[in-house]
């Protein structure tokens, strides 16, 4: 790891924890997850290429990377800098597109994450026509969820958007999830367990 292009460093949300503790007992493949849209048009592949790495640079949280040996805790290092990688695959002409498509998933599954390389995330540009690409993320559990991807996309479409009217893409800046982890250290868990416990009274499993 290189120190210089090293942001902040902070521990673990609960529930990343228990996320890294399931990919250290099953497989890290377990926590991949692929996110998928269906381009059309006249797409720019190298604008879009440029509105990608504009958003992982507003959000720590896709810069990030996770190590948990030789340390009292498990901790979560955002890089300064991190470029996210790409494949791009043209499939155009071919009768098997669909089949070629779901073999390029299985595969990419397969291959997993290094958790402690950032980014844990890569994508894919799949090129089905002229008009035509689907575009496939695959990121990791420990970092964001399904909601949280959705969110994303629409800021990289935006910015992609902005690029193509030849203008500066801008992101609001908001909380990082460093401020959350550091809120949820602030919590009374005691209060927390009492209030959940009175709460959950006369519920079953």
């Amino acid at each position: 790891m290189d120190k210089k292009n090293i942001e902040t460093i902070y521990a673990l949300a609960p529930l990343q924890q228990a996320f890294l503790w399931h990919s250290l007992q099953t497989s890290v493949q377990d926590g991949l997850i692929h996110m998928r849209c269906t381009l059309q048009g006249d797409v720019d592949t190298s604008l879009l290429q440029q509105a990608w790495e504009f958003v992982v640079g507003q959000h720590p949280v896709l810069r990030t990377s996770v190590h948990w040996q030789g340390v009292k805790q498990p901790l979560q290092v955002v890089a300064k800098r991190a470029a996210i990688p790409w494949t791009h695959l043209d499939l155009r002409g071919r009768d098997d597109q669909q089949q070629a498509l779901a073999n390029f998933l299985v595969k990419d599954r397969e291959r997993g994450f290094e958790l402690t390389q950032a980014p844990i995330s890569r994508l894919a540009l799949i090129c089905l026509d002229e008009t035509e690409y689907e575009l496939v993320w695959s990121c990791h559990h420990l970092m964001l969820d399904g909601w949280s991807g959705a969110l994303v996309f629409n800021q990289v479409f935006d910015c992609y958007g902005t690029l193509r009217r030849g203008e500066s893409p801008t992101i609001k800046a908001g909380p990082t999830y460093q401020s959350y982890v550091r809120w949820l250290k602030q919590q009374d868990g005691a209060a927390a367990e009492a209030f959940w416990r009175g709460e959950l009274s006369g519920v079953g499993e």
